[in-house]
């Protein structure tokens, strides 16, 4: 049972209402945190031995009681304030694992230093350990202050390959250590051959079967008790025979030959010794390492328990726990805090039902520390090596698995470049040489998508204007001489470059129907950098060679002064600018009209509404029909022919001029959805339907209508059944065309990136 089913329980109208019941519950819970929390508490022994004995090794062994002291109080300080604060239930703070391996790089680095030119050993692990103090402030500032000023969103953007590559890179370094803790040595590859003397060969094997059984323990008892018990049964059994002489003479063993913790009190040492302040001067990038590594690590952590979890955390909230939670850490002797994953991940597993448990866990580790327990005589390196070494593997393979899974060739060269780096060079050099590489793969992958939301022609797109049958029919069998191109997202040089080739393959392979206009659509663009610019220039001196008109829509004043500064040139013949993609087919199709020769209007032809629908019907209709049915109506622009809601109970002919369909949104905004311009039909669908209008017309210029009203057209009926069956036929052939329009234009959008099936819609269309 969980925290969460435990509070639901609790919570819901069947919970024990007497008190004997409540007693019962409390008892079962009480003795479930005991249990859960004295096995996690091994489990956290045994990783702050191995973390004690990662950093302080070597040289610097003799701090190692310090080390364990150190991450004993983390775990204490952290797992208190981050068990009852946070919202990711439960969970197991303390000292963060990658901060660990970066550390166990920082200790030498201030140490050395000191260590050559005559400083005390014990002075130097003061430092050392005053590092350790100092990157754990730093990072509680600095993660207190992201989630202070709500900048933790902004964190997950990190690319995952360079997440990945420094988590990598950080396993690796546990691994390292692993073989140091047993060896005693290896600061180089130079040292390698120290593997095989001694009883180094013997410790080397103890420490593989360890960490091989160990893992293989944990995948097939999946139980919280597996890593104590063989942690510190494997310790047992090997301590006895070395105790035994099993081994032959045990020296070399043990880390440390100390006994008993020995405190670390940052105030006081401060009193005590004699800092010099400028080994953390030139130990400046280790220490800034520490702090980078720890922020990259934690939100790894946070996100990957959101997801196991199936919950969504407040990353600002938990950034600034876990600020303090650093802070308060290493003020009191601890270090850095982070979420102990695999700890978590037992206290998830196993009998916790509330957060008392972390009042347990805390309560048995100061146990330790105030009992003074002696842990480094009893815990033999290659059960500390061993452990470290599973530790380092899993963070490894934790860290490639996600990316090896997506098959990105690329995402995998660059995540092992990145851990080959931070191992080779540093994790400073990892981070700069991550972050370039990170951007360049971004924007390789961004040119590659493209900023092209949609290519279309006007033979697949419903145009803007309805306008008359054969003007629509001219229209669509020369539409793909307008290409649009609508763009999205951020535009910069790849992938203007991208939409510009497009641009140039396309008038390449368009033979039949050349390329006449192009329209850019910039309405989902979110921005655009110089590069862009300077492309859409080139995109402007190439349409001009070609003669090919650009129309450029949906920019504001700024942003056209900015792309295509006016100019007083021939080239500037050839740019219009529109507000809208929709004002930019409208001129396209009439500028389509005009070349293909004057288009018939009314007044010219002697055309009225008679000769039109008798045009359309086939048949001569009599004067006294037309006057008997249908109610002429002239309005001015601005004037509405009906609104939005009102009842479709009539069928309006647009004999001459334009309207505009506007959609008023429940937010009191209107849009123009479409222009109906002369001989065309409104209104039809509702009237069927006996529907209400869902868009308001308003006339943009003076506009003359007949209008059939739903009585008028039953008499027709009755009055003349032939011309009642050739009103009817027109409005069926109307709606077809919709149709199909509409029918064509969802195909091109449903095989948008399909570029035969494009070409051979198109082809179709223009044999129709």
């Amino acid at each position: 049972m969980t925290f969460e089913s435990v509070a639901d329980e609790q919570a819901s109208p069947d919970a024990p209402k007497n008190l004997v019941n409540a007693a019962k519950i409390a008892s079962r819970n009480l003795v479930g945190d005991l249990f859960a929390g004295a096995v996690i508490a091994a489990s956290n022994i045994a990783l702050a031995v191995s973390f004690a004995a990662a950093i302080f090794q070597g040289e610097l062994a003799q701090g190692f009681t310090s080390g364990v002291w150190i991450m004993l109080m983390s775990m204490i300080v952290v797992g208190l304030i981050v068990g009852f604060l946070t919202t990711l239930q439960p969970i197991a703070g303390g000292p963060d694992t990658a901060v660990i391996a970066v550390v166990g790089l920082m200790a030498p680095a201030v140490a050395v230093p000191l260590l050559d030119v005559g400083i005390p050993k014990a002075d130097a692990l003061v430092h050392v350990m005053l590092g350790i103090t100092l990157v754990a402030i730093a990072s509680g500032l600095t993660l207190f202050l992201i989630g202070l000023l709500r900048l933790g969103q902004s964190l997950r953007f990190v690319p995952y390959p360079l997440i990945a590559g420094f988590l990598a890179a950080t396993g690796i370094l546990l691994t390292t250590f692993s073989l140091k803790i047993v060896v005693g040595g290896l600061s180089g590859i130079s040292e390698l051959s120290t593997l095989w003397s001694g009883d180094n060969p013997l410790k080397l094997a103890v420490m593989l079967a360890f960490a091989v059984l160990l893992g293989a323990a944990r995948i097939a008892i999946r139980s919280p008790l597996v890593t104590p018990l063989a942690f510190f049964g494997f310790a047992a059994a090997l301590h006895a025979a070395l105790q035994a002489g099993h081994f032959g003479d045990h020296e070399g063993w043990y880390v440390s030959e100390m006994h008993g913790l020995e405190p670390w009190l940052p105030l006081a040492a401060l009193r005590e010794t004699q800092i010099d302040w400028s080994v953390y001067v030139w130990a400046l990038p280790e220490l800034a390492t520490c702090v980078i590594v720890g922020l990259i690590s934690l939100i790894v952590r946070i996100s990957t328990f959101e997801s196991s979890r199936m919950a969504a955390a407040d990353i600002n909230h938990e950034l600034r726990i876990y600020g303090a939670a650093s802070l308060v850490s290493g003020l009191s002797g601890g270090m850095t805090g982070g979420i102990l994953f695999s700890t978590s991940k037992f206290l998830a597993d196993s009998s916790a039902r509330t957060r008392f448990s972390y009042i347990v866990i805390a309560a048995f580790l100061a146990l330790i520390i105030f009992a003074n327990v002696d842990l480094s005589r009893f815990v033999p390196t290659p059960i500390l090596g061993g452990f470290l070494l599973l530790l380092g593997y899993a963070m490894t393979a934790e860290a490639l698995k996600v990316t090896l899974q997506q098959r990105a060739i690329l995402e995998v060269l660059l995540t092992i470049g990145i851990m080959v780096l931070c191992l080779w060079f540093g994790f400073i050099a990892g981070v700069v040489a991550g972050f370039i590489a990170a951007c360049l793969l971004f924007a390789f992958n961004c040119a590659r998508i493209g900023v092209i939301r949609r290519h279309s022609t006007r033979s697949f797109l419903a145009g803007a204007t309805e306008r008359t049958h054969d003007a629509e029919a001219q229209i669509r069998r020369n539409g793909e001489s307008i290409h649009v191109f609508e763009l999205v997202g951020f535009i910069f040089f790849g992938s203007s470059e991208v939409l510009f080739e497009q641009i140039q393959q396309r008038r390449r392979k368009q033979v039949a129907v050349p390329i006449r206009q192009i329209i850019i659509d910039f309405s989902r663009v979110t921005g655009y950098d110089s590069s862009a610019i300077n492309t859409l220039n080139k995109l402007r001196g190439y349409c001009r060679k070609h003669d090919i008109q650009l129309a450029l829509s949906g920019l504001n004043d700024s942003d056209r002064k900015k792309i295509l500064p006016p100019e007083k040139t021939k080239v500037a013949s050839h740019v219009q600018f529109f507000g809208s993609l929709n004002e930019a087919l409208d001129r396209a199709e009439e500028s389509l009209l005009s070349s293909l020769g004057p288009e018939c209007r009314s007044n010219a032809n002697g055309r009225d509404f008679r000769c039109w629908l008798s045009a359309e019907l086939g048949m001569e209709i009599p004067f006294e029909l037309v006057d008997r049915f249908f109610d002429r109506i002239d309005i001015l622009p601005g004037e509405q022919l009906y609104a939005q809601g009102d009842a479709a109970n009539t069928i309006d002919f647009i004999v001459d001029g334009t309207v505009a369909m506007m959609l008023e949104t429940t937010s009191g905004q209107r849009y123009c959805v479409r222009h109906s311009s002369r001989q065309t039909v409104l209104g039809e669908m509702g009237f069927f339907r006996r529907a209400t209008r869902n868009v308001s017309v308003v006339a943009e210029r003076p506009t003359t209508v007949y209008s059939l009203s739903r009585a008028n057209f039953d008499a027709i009926k009755e009055a003349n059944s032939e011309f009642h069956d050739g009103l009817l036929n027109f409005v069926i052939r109307i709606l077809s065309d919709r149709l199909e329009m509409a029918t064509i234009e969802l195909s091109a959008m449903r095989h948008v990136n399909s570029g035969e099936m494009l070409e051979q819609l198109a082809r179709d269309n223009v044999q129709k």
